[in-house]
């Protein structure tokens, strides 16, 4: 979603998922916060680059706690900023992150950049355990039914 390949969430429901994140990590909640995130993060690159139920590769696993924390830091900092977030410039810098990491993943992978966002526009409308549990949907998904 954040690469601009896959419809992302309206701007003002994902800033108020952030306030309320970077709350909740303020309040002493970080490494719970953290642990949910890391959650999401590994299930659904588990899902797309791994179908068959194999492990992520270890680079894989460095890749996904790196961004996971990388963009949780980034967005408490931001956050307490005097400009907020998100800033037009935050956004961009996560786009750019976004399609690098998804480059990256692919490589480590050996799998077409095609592909493996085929397969995380499939998991992320998926329903069910992908996600933690947890119900997820892109616009676009939704729209094709």
């Amino acid at each position: 979603m954040t690469t601009g390949e896959i419809d992302r969430m309206p701007l003002d429901s994902m800033q108020r998922h952030i306030e309320r994140t970077v709350l909740l990590v303020r309040q002493g909640g970080g490494e719970h916060v953290m642990n949910v995130v890391l959650g999401i993060f590994r299930n659904i690159w588990r899902a797309v680059l791994c179908p068959n139920g194999e492990a992520l590769s270890p680079q894989v696993e460095m890749l996904i706690r790196y961004n996971a924390h990388g963009i949780l830091g980034l967005y408490s900092s931001l956050a307490q900023s005097e400009d907020g977030f998100p800033s037009e410039e935050a956004l961009e810098f996560q786009k750019w992150n976004a399609r690098r990491t998804l480059g990256d993943m692919c490589a480590l992978q050996g799998m077409e950049q095609g592909v493996v966002l085929d397969r995380l526009l499939a998991a992320l409308s998926m329903e069910g355990p992908v996600a933690g549990g947890r119900e997820l949907k892109s616009e676009r998904a939704t729209q094709r039914g």
